[in-house]
Order: C-alpha cells, then structure tokens, then sequence
C-alpha cells in the first residue's frame, strides 16, 4: 500500500502518528444549508415537494 501511495514507512508512520481530524472539519462535510444559508428557505420549499419514495424502490 505505501509504494501505491509513493509513501516511505517513515512518513506513513509520522501521517498515522498525528491525531484523529473529524470530518466536520472540512466544510464539504457540512450540510449546504449550513455553508450557504440564502439556500435554507429553499430546502424547506423543495422537502415540501419532493416525491416521497416508497420503501424498496429503485431508481431507473
């Protein structure tokens, strides 16, 4: 896996050493309304319209 990842051990090891980053620390993680608020009043309009999918189907 390291030469896949053009690590050497050394550095694979440093990379691993280093503390756990949540993921809610990168802003793709959070949600659009959250980044970009003029979209909040557009979330609740589109969740009123949306069609609501029945358990078990698939998309085509």
């Amino acid at each position: 896996m390291l030469k896949k990842l053009g690590l050497s051990a050394e550095e694979f090891q440093k990379i691993m050493a280093n503390p756990p980053v949540s993921h809610y620390a990168f802003d793709y993680e959070k949600p659009l309304d959250i980044r970009y608020p003029v979209l909040k009043p557009i979330k609740k309009i589109y969740r009123a319209i949306k069609p609501v999918k029945k358990r078990g189907e698939t998309k085509l």
